[in-house]
């Protein structure tokens, strides 16, 4: 008995020992196995998804929200009699009960701005053509000034909820606009007090001499195919019933209107340019005078470049941009303006291939341009191009971030979505194979290929080479956006 006893306490003394060498490592497992089943716990129970997602959601809305606390935005404060502030109410609820906001010169209500420990008469309007603009109580306006005096250096601007635009992409689109050299309109974020009610607005400027005088550019007509007629034949036509009216239709029957036209009709030397500008635009519109010979290419190029690298499509229809005529150059000039940016949805050549749109089969069936807006692409999409961009303005968009911060905390900015265009871009400008080559005969001087291009960009046909060697050189490139047969070497 003596003997087994101890064994008994030999072998407890080990186990001990054993113990005392090993508790880190038997910590260090006890832990790793709470952990293990509290996780699977946490993750049956939907903890995860009902706690300590949200919470972290409201930390970081908690972060967002001193960013905009912390913010300075430039301070408007709007003042609007009651009866007129009605007569506005009464508008929108029409619109609403259209869907569409129609305007008219009796829509302006007299109202006081005060900005900069001033105040300023101005009158005011509803302002957008959806009503997008007039959803809940944070409606969008455009706002004149009376008599001699700016605001902020205009004379005429709008506001609008920063969701309209697509809060900061809109922004980011006019900056790259400007990097450019391309004309934008002014657009910043503001803190604006109505009636008491405060919120951040996108403010937006309008089309006069001081966009122009802005920018450093001379003071010059700024034109545009009007819209007016437009919405209202959609409105008769679609919303009561009748045919949807073609693109082609509402295009090629629009005015072409100037801004500021008292002033222009008032003015000998801007009447002569504002003239020659309609003229231009009548021009090309009938299909007298091709791209090159009406617009500046090169940033007609560009600006087409950067709708396209900003999915800001909506920008380029026909009824949304706007032209400033260059009295230097006797071209015009496009001015960014309403853009909407975000995925890349469809490429304007593409348009240009539909039949029923006129306006960009215009623009891109002159082969000069197409070239010019080639290379905007090829520089737009480079690899470093969206990079240095960002960096530049760094600074700022962080300001701007958190003076929206300021009103919507729970806004996500994402620029993701412009490296994704860019990305399908460069696919498209760089296809694995572009054209169909087939050989169909040859003899001692003559070689006979039928050649056909398989993408939705044109090609232009330089030389024919077999297994990198040249075998001659065309007598004249051929650039082409369909099948072609040529028998020129």
């Amino acid at each position: 008995m003596l003997i087994k006893d101890s064994k008994k306490h030999s072998s407890g003394k080990s186990i001990l020992f054993w113990v005392e060498r090993n508790w880190k490592r038997i910590f260090l497992i006890l832990c790793f196995a709470v952990f293990f089943f509290l996780g699977v716990f946490v993750q049956r129970k939907g903890i995860v998804g009902f706690i300590v997602k949200p919470a972290l959601s409201k930390l970081i809305e908690f972060k967002k929200t001193l960013k905009g606390i912390t913010s300075n935005p430039e301070h408007l404060i709007i003042d609007i009699k009651y009866l007129d502030y009605q007569k506005l109410a009464y508008k929108r609820s029409e619109a609403l009960r259209l869907q569409q906001l129609f305007k008219s010169p009796d829509d302006y209500v007299p109202a006081i701005i005060h900005w900069n420990n001033k105040s300023y008469k101005v009158e005011l309007r509803l302002k957008g053509d959806h009503i997008d603009h007039l959803i809940g109580d944070q409606w969008s306006f455009r706002i004149k000034v009376k008599g001699d005096n700016t605001i902020l250096g205009m004379k005429e601007f709008s506001i609008q909820h920063p969701m309209t635009k697509r809060y900061l992409n809109e922004w980011l689109y006019h900056q790259a606009l400007k990097r450019e050299g391309i004309i934008p309109v002014v657009y910043k974020f503001i803190k604006c007090t109505i009636n008491g009610k405060e919120a951040i607005y996108a403010l937006e400027g309008h089309f006069d001499k001081y966009l122009i005088e802005s920018n450093k550019m001379r003071e010059a007509p700024i034109i545009r195919f009007s819209e007016n007629d437009m919405w209202f034949n959609w409105y008769r036509w679609v919303k009561l019933g009748g045919k949807s009216p073609a693109p082609d239709d509402l295009y090629l029957s629009s005015d072409i209107d100037v801004f500021q036209n008292n002033k222009i009709f008032l003015n000998e030397s801007l009447y002569a340019q504002y003239l020659k500008a309609k003229d231009l635009l009548e021009a090309f519109r009938r299909g007298l005078l091709k791209t090159n010979e009406v617009f500046d290419v090169k940033k007609l190029a560009k600006f087409f470049a950067l709708i396209e690298l900003f999915g800001a499509e909506h920008a380029a229809w026909w009824h949304n941009i706007r032209f400033y005529y260059n009295p230097i150059t006797s071209r015009l000039e496009p001015i960014g303006f309403d853009a909407e940016p975000g995925p890349l949805k469809i490429m304007c050549p593409v348009l240009a291939e539909d039949p029923n749109y006129v306006y960009y089969k215009t623009i891109f069936s002159d082969m000069i341009f197409y070239g010019e807006y080639l290379r905007a692409l090829e520089q737009v999409t480079e690899q470093n191009y969206l990079d240095n961009f960002f960096s530049e303005i760094k600074d700022s968009l962080e300001n701007n971030l958190n003076i929206l911060y300021k009103s919507f905390p729970t806004y996500e900015f994402n620029n993701s979505v412009f490296y994704s265009n860019r990305d399908i871009i460069r696919a498209i400008l760089t296809p694995k194979k572009g054209i169909s080559a087939y050989f169909k005969e040859a003899s001692q001087d003559k070689i006979n290929i039928s050649l056909g291009n398989i993408q939705i960009l044109p090609v232009e046909l330089l030389i024919l080479s077999h297994k990198g060697n040249i075998l001659c050189k065309l007598k004249e490139p051929i650039s082409n956006k369909c099948t072609e047969e040529n028998d020129g070497c």
